[in-house]
């Protein structure tokens, strides 16, 4: 005989804790700190040597780690990216380090200089042999791919990088609110199925009733609009 899971303590409290560790583990990921890069998303990470962000390109493993060296006033931030693509950069600042200290320059893994001073809010970007390009990154392509040996990360990244700056959150909050309120709205409905038909029509006319039409429809909305609403919170992260 089937028991239908209304009846059953068990399989309630199976549902409700599932229901619970997905939420969980939804809003952990929602609110987890991340960086981008030409739109990939990386994961922040933090240990005893410093802050890691990890993340997927082109079907490859992408990781960028900043350390700080407090005594020097500087900050390491090397960049592994795919196809083998690494870069290491040296953020050195003048008197300390935190979000409002002065850049005093931006030296390459080889220890020369190649950008002094506060970068200006404009799509500049390294260039091979350390002269600005004006484009927002340079880039040739390989197979489809942009990372080669000719790109290099954009000066903007890397100091806001250095700084904590380019933090994020992953989460969109627009398509959760979207979600919840398609959630809210739906439960509302299954829980008093006349309220907002009565809503509606209670000005014009006197003890509406529905008809079997909109009965329908209101319960093929049941359906519907949870669906959507699970839509818009994968889109949220």
């Amino acid at each position: 005989m089937l028991i239908h899971w209304k009846e059953n303590k068990i399989l309630r409290f199976i549902l409700l804790l599932t229901i619970v560790v997905i939420v969980f583990f939804y809003f952990r990921a929602f609110f987890s700190t991340a960086i981008y890069l030409h739109d990939n998303f990386l994961k922040r990470e933090l240990d005893d040597v410093g802050v890691h962000y990890k993340g997927r390109a082109e079907g490859q493993d992408m990781l960028v780690s900043v350390t700080e060296d407090e005594q020097e006033s500087r900050v390491q931030v090397v960049y592994s990216l795919p196809n083998e693509t690494y870069r290491q950069y040296t953020v050195q600042f003048n008197g300390g380090h935190n979000q409002d200290s002065e850049i005093k320059h931006l030296e390459n893994q080889n220890g020369e200089i190649i950008y002094e001073g506060a970068f200006i809010d404009e799509p500049l970007s390294f260039a091979p042999g350390g002269m600005e390009s004006n484009e927002f990154f340079v880039i040739t392509y390989d197979g489809g791919s942009i990372y080669n040996e000719n790109y290099q990360v954009p000066v903007k990244h890397v100091y806001e990088v250095a700084q904590f700056q380019h933090d994020v959150l992953r989460g969109n909050f627009g398509f959760l609110g979207i979600a919840l309120l398609l959630f809210v709205f739906t439960a509302i409905d299954y829980k008093f199925p006349l309220f907002f038909f009565k809503l509606e029509h209670c000005l014009s006319v006197r003890n509406p009733e529905p008809s079997e039409l909109y009965l329908d429809i209101q319960r093929i909305a049941w359906v519907v609009l949870p669906i959507v609403g699970i839509i818009f919170m994968m889109l949220a992260i």
